[in-house]
């Protein structure tokens, strides 16, 4: 059962609240609870199914990884999002393969599994609730795989710098490699020639924002 201050954020995220009645809200409450994962975490090995989850604070990267080791990113849960971080457990039938790790200390409003499976069958709302968040998601895989077959690396690897919304980036060029289904020696390149642009200075570790304006005119 989650504290009484937390049950704002099923106010605030879940549309369809004040059409449930007070014993609807109640059984949401009642079967809701709070969990903190550290950094690194890999949510997706763990045995427990989580369901539908509210991301409190931290942030959570969802992303393919082939038997070779290469990765790709396909989007990121932070603060204030809503997903299913093991969807087999809600939708059994659903056979898709997709890795979850924490990028930093992670807290979450978790309900319970079949608690949630119950409400969507009893429940219209809801259901139509789940539908759109699963139609979400998945619009935003497609999206991401599309880029990925489709969009120059180049491209790909502005618009990934560009919704870090930082100006210091205290990221590995391996784990940027990592994120974007590529090669370090390639992202190497290409952001050395960002450099040289005057858009970016590059240290070990770190990318460092100079233009923001320069980078977004090269994808423009």
């Amino acid at each position: 059962m989650i504290k009484k201050e937390d049950r704002i954020y099923f106010e605030t995220l879940f549309p369809f609240w004040e059409k449930l009645s007070q014993q609807e809200k109640n059984y949401f409450i009642i079967n809701s609870r709070t969990m903190t994962f550290t950094k690194g975490v890999d949510i997706s090995s763990s045995p427990e199914c989580f369901g539908l989850t509210i991301i409190k604070s931290g942030r959570i990267r969802v992303f393919l990884s082939s038997k070779e080791g290469k990765e790709l990113s396909l989007f990121f849960l932070k603060a204030m999002d809503i997903g299913v971080l093991t969807a087999q457990c809600i939708h059994p039938k659903l056979q898709v393969s997709i890795n979850l790790h924490t990028e930093e200390a992670t807290e979450v409003i978790v309900m319970n599994p079949e608690a949630f499976s119950l409400m969507r069958k009893r429940n219209s709302e809801v259901s139509d609730f789940n539908m759109d968040l699963i139609y979400a998601r998945f619009s935003e895989i497609i999206e991401q795989m599309e880029t990925a077959l489709f969009v120059p690396l180049n491209t790909r690897l502005i618009r990934f710098l560009l919704k870090r919304e930082k100006q210091e980036i205290l990221m590995t060029q391996e784990e940027i490699a990592r994120h974007l289904g590529s090669a370090r020696e390639v992202i190497t390149r290409n952001l050395k020639l960002l450099q040289h642009a005057g858009c970016l200075q590059v240290s070990r570790g770190k990318i460092q924002i100079l233009s923001q304006e320069k980078l977004q005119s090269m994808i423009d």
